[in-house]
């Protein structure tokens, strides 16, 4: 499964994208908003976790590597996906890519990928509250924000509000 853009390419990842992956998802500011956070990121956490989502690309999960000339710039998922009804976005990009519109143009692709192929009637994300860019993203690409989830989530010995977007036909 491929999505075509003008300026990337989103696909499922591979095993050769490790040194590519480990290099751009190795950012403080992805650990702190990423739910399992590690960083810095070696070698060997990066091959576990790429292999991990490789295996994870299966019927109910759509997980695509963000590519730019050859090179895993990002990662964008629908998680869940329960045909006719629901799936969950999430997204990182590497330091460089950022604050270009292509994580923009990626959640809208996947979207409407994700309504046309499962028949999907909602799609939403969970985003920290902290998280000012990413809830941007989400705006930009025609999510509404539906609430704040109290304490939805726990890092660093404290717990953090999520808000909650969504993109509904």
């Amino acid at each position: 499964m491929i999505i075509n853009s003008k300026r990337f390419i989103l696909r499922p990842p591979k095993k050769s994208d490790l040194k590519s992956f480990q290099k751009n998802k190795n950012n403080p500011l992805i650990a702190k908003n990423m739910n399992t956070p590690i960083y810095p990121l070696s070698l060997k956490q990066a091959k576990k976790e790429l292999n991990e989502i490789i295996k994870l690309n299966k019927k109910n999960n759509l997980i695509l590597a963000i590519e730019i000339n050859k090179e895993l710039v990002g990662v964008i998922s629908l998680m869940n996906i329960i045909p006719k009804f629901k799936a969950k976005i999430g997204y990182w990009i590497g330091k460089e890519h950022r604050k270009k519109g292509i994580t923009t143009e990626a959640v809208k692709l996947i979207t409407n990928y994700g309504f046309k192929k499962y028949k999907l009637k909602r799609i939403y994300g969970n985003v920290a509250t902290f998280n000012k860019p990413s809830a941007r993203i989400l705006k930009k690409a025609g999510f509404k924000l539906e609430g704040i989830l109290k304490k939805n989530r726990f890092k660093y010995n404290k717990y953090y509000d999520d808000f909650r977007y969504a993109k509904v036909t």
